[in-house]
């Protein structure tokens, strides 16, 4: 196993670096170093995470607790699938429709009543090429 010594003055460095993305070349190589090491450490949470809870079930268990720590271990997901009618219960709940309203301030140049704007939060979102990695 290689041997990764990650500081937080490193990492610090580094994404202040990525952060001239916009601005240099050289900022793209930060920022994919960023996401590498995001992956790899993300990949080797969940492999730990899957062991913990694998033990713990075998064990019958459904927390592990530590000094600082408490891991829950539950299924999450579907429990059933099927297409029984019986068994099938329509699920919905009501969602403003937004292309319907950004149609109707379109045309009327403001918000319908009773439909307030809502501040939305900004975010960047990166990917790596498939291929890149």
């Amino acid at each position: 196993m290689d041997k990764i010594t990650l500081t937080k003055k490193q990492i610090e460095l580094t994404a202040k670096k990525a952060g001239v993305f916009a601005t240099t070349k050289e900022g793209e190589t930060y920022l994919l170093q960023l996401t590498h090491w995001i992956d790899f450490l993300n990949e080797r949470l969940d492999e730990a995470k899957a062991k913990m809870a694998e033990d713990a079930i075998k064990a019958g268990e459904d927390n592990i607790l530590g000094d600082t720590l408490r891991i829950a271990v539950r299924p999450t997901g579907k429990k059933y699938e099927g297409s029984n009618p019986a068994f099938i219960k329509q699920v919905s709940y009501p969602r403003i429709d937004e292309g319907k309203v950004d149609e109707y301030m379109k045309e009327n140049k403001s918000l319908p009543e009773g439909i307030v704007s809502v501040s939305q939060k900004i975010t960047a979102s990166i990917y790596v090429k498939k291929n890149k990695k």
